[in-house]
C-alpha cells in the first residue's frame, strides 16, 4: 500500500460504531499522528456535521469543456501556464492555443481544487453527495438511524454513506450478529448510478453480506436513480426516500437466510464438492495445464479449506449451508489474492453490491451439490 492511498484511507474513510465492531484494516494511528489528521475512527456513531465537514465541504461543478489547440500567436486567445508532453508530443510553456469550447458536454470538477472528476454530455445531472447522500438519509437518520461509514474514493468522484439501525440484530437461533444497513452511494465520473442498497455488516468479522437466497425477493432491498434530468424531479427524490425503508427488510430478509443456512447440513465430502463447482481444479491432462497452473488453483482451494475449517470468522458454522456462505464471503473479503489495495477493491465491491455475488455463487453451488434447487428459486 502507498503511503499515498493510506493517507487518503486515513483521512477521507470514516468508519463509526468501532464500540461494536473491528476497527478498519487501514487504521493508522502513527500515520494520523504524523500528519495532524484527526481520527477517523469512532466509537458510537458518525455525527452528520462530522461526515459533512471532513468529506463534503466542497461541492461538484459543472463547467464547459474545451481543447486548446496549437495556433499562431495571432489567432491565439491562451498560452500554456506550464510545459505538457501529450502523446508523445511535447508542448512548451507559452505556446499559443485556441480555446476551441466542445459543444454539448460539460466537465465535473471540485470546487475546492478545481480538480476534473467526470467528463459527460449535456444530459448528465450533478447528484450532489451531501443532498442525496446526507440530507436524503437524514429523513430517516433521525433517532432510530445512524451513520456506521462514510468516504470518498477516486479523489472524491465516489462516495458513500452508510446508514444503520443504532443497535446490532442478534440472531438466537445462529448466535450471529449482524448490522442491517443502507449503503448510499453515488458518483460524479460516470462509474455507478446513485445507488441505495440494503446490506448487512457481520459484527464478528466486519464482512458485508447480502441475503442470497430468493434473489428475486431482494427487488425491494435496492433503489438506483441515474444522472439525469428527471432524476432531480421531485417525485423521483421522494420515490427514493420511500426507498430508504429497505434497512427493515433487510434485516428480516437476513433473519430468514441465516436460520435457513444453518438448518441444512454439509457433510465434509460435499463440501468438498463445492469446492469442486467454486474452485474446479485444471485438467492435468490438458497440454495447456502448467504447473504455475495447477499451483494457483491447489493454494485456492487450500486457503478456502482452511477458511472453512479453521478460520473463528466462519469455522463457527462449519458443517452447515452457512458456513460455506461464510467461507466464501471471508475468502473473497480478507485472503483472495488481489491487485492494488484490498480496502478499496472491498470499497468498491460493496459499493457495487458485488458482495452479493459472491454470496449467490456459494448458494448456487449448494444448490448444485445439494440437489436443492429451491435455495436459488424465487418464492412466489
Amino acid at each position: 500500500m502507498s503511503q499515498e492511498t493510506s493517507r487518503w484511507l486515513n483521512e477521507f474513510i470514516l468508519v463509526g460504531n468501532c464500540a461494536n465492531r473491528p476497527k478498519a484494516w487501514h487504521d493508522n494511528p502513527e500515520l494520523r499522528e504524523r500528519l495532524g489528521l484527526p481520527s477517523n475512527h469512532f466509537e458510537g456513531p458518525i455525527p452528520y456535521k462530522t461526515v459533512k465537514e471532513r468529506l463534503f465541504p466542497w461541492t461538484p461543478m459543472s463547467v464547459p469543456t474545451a481543447n486548446l489547440v496549437p495556433c499562431e500567436r495571432k489567432d491565439a486567445n491562451f498560452f500554456l501556464p506550464q510545459d505538457l508532453s501529450l502523446g508523445g508530443e511535447d508542448f512548451k510553456q507559452g505556446q499559443p492555443v485556441k480555446i476551441v469550447v466542445v459543444p454539448d458536454m460539460q466537465g465535473v470538477v471540485r470546487s475546492d481544487n478545481h480538480l476534473e472528476l467526470g467528463h459527460h454530455s449535456d444530459e448528465y445531472r450533478i447528484h450532489n453527495y451531501e443532498r442525496w447522500l446526507m440530507q436524503l438519509q437524514a429523513n430517516v437518520i433521525g433517532d432510530t438511524l445512524t451513520i456506521l461509514g462514510a468516504g470518498l474514493l477516486r479523489n472524491g468522484a465516489q462516495a458513500f454513506v452508510q446508514v444503520a439501525l443504532p443497535e446490532t440484530s442478534h440472531d438466537e437461533t445462529t448466535g450471529a450478529e449482524f448490522w442491517p444497513y443502507i449503503m448510499g452511494s453515488t458518483s460524479l465520473d460516470g462509474s455507478i448510478p446513485t445507488t441505495f442498497s440494503g446490506q448487512t455488516l457481520y459484527v464478528v468479522c466486519d464482512n458485508t453480506r447480502n441475503a442470497a437466497l430468493h434473489q428475486a425477493e431482494s427487488s425491494g432491498r435496492i433503489y438506483k436513480a441515474r444522472h439525469t434530468s428527471k432524476s432531480l424531479d421531485y417525485n423521483r427524490i421522494k420515490d427514493v426516500r420511500q426507498a430508504l425503508r429497505i434497512i427493515h427488510q433487510t434485516n428480516d430478509a437476513m433473519m430468514d437466510e441465516l436460520h435457513e443456512l444453518a438448518s441444512i447440513p454439509v457433510t465434509t465430502q460435499q463440501w468438498v464438492k463445492v469446492m469442486n463447482e467454486i474452485f474446479p481444479m485444471p485438467d492435468a491432462k490438458d497440454p495447456e495445464t502448467t504447473k504455475r497452473k495447477m499451483s494457483i488453483a491447489e493454494n485456492k482451494r487450500e486457503v478456502l479449506n482452511h477458511t472453512y475449517h479453521r478460520d473463528p470468522m466462519s469455522a463457527q458454522w462449519r458443517g452447515t449451508a452457512l458456513g460455506v456462505v461464510q467461507a466464501l464471503n471471508t475468502y473473497e473479503t480478507h485472503y483472495r489474492t488481489v491487485k492494488g489495495n484490498r480496502v478499496e477493491r472491498n470499497l468498491d465491491k460493496a459499493i457495487r453490491g458485488q458482495f452479493g455475488e459472491v454470496d449467490q455463487k456459494s448458494v448456487i453451488a449448494l444448490a448444485k451439490v445439494l440437489d436443492r434447487p429451491e435455495l436459488v428459486a424465487a418464492k412466489s
